[in-house]
């Protein structure tokens, strides 16, 4: 049997996708412990998914970071929106649909002077 080509790597599809959205950088699964210095932050994290051998159907949470309520809330959406708007093709691969899980909703962070918003997608990626 033939090797299939990969899929493309969902992280770095969403970087190159939203990466015009903020002016510090996109992270992958962990902040640094600094990160507050540099919001706001979009983290972007797979948390699980399937395929069926052709199309990869991806498990994203999308985080993001900021100093007020405002713009965690807006850039959020800002995402979400971004993301609905598919088919997307960018120098890391095709994101051929995606489903929105969970919108964005805001959680507790430790620190008062952080707000955080969280938001699920189902993402599809063709080989």
């Amino acid at each position: 049997m033939a090797d299939l080509a990969p899929w493309p790597d969902p992280h770095l599809v969403l970087v190159n996708l939203l990466d015009d959205l903020i002016v510090s950088d996109i992270v992958g699964s962990q902040l640094q412990p600094d990160f507050q210095q540099d919001m706001p932050v979009i983290r972007v994290r797979k948390v699980g998914g399937t395929d069926d051998k052709l199309t990869d159907f991806v498990r994203m949470v999308v985080d993001v970071y900021a100093a007020d309520y405002e713009t965690s809330r807006d850039l959020s959406e800002a995402v979400r929106q971004r993301l609905l708007s598919y088919p997307h093709i960018t120098t890391a691969g095709r994101l051929d649909r995606c489903e929105t899980e969970a919108s964005p909703f805001e959680l507790p962070w430790p620190d008062p002077s952080t707000r955080y918003h969280t938001a699920t997608y189902r993402l599809s990626f063709r080989r």
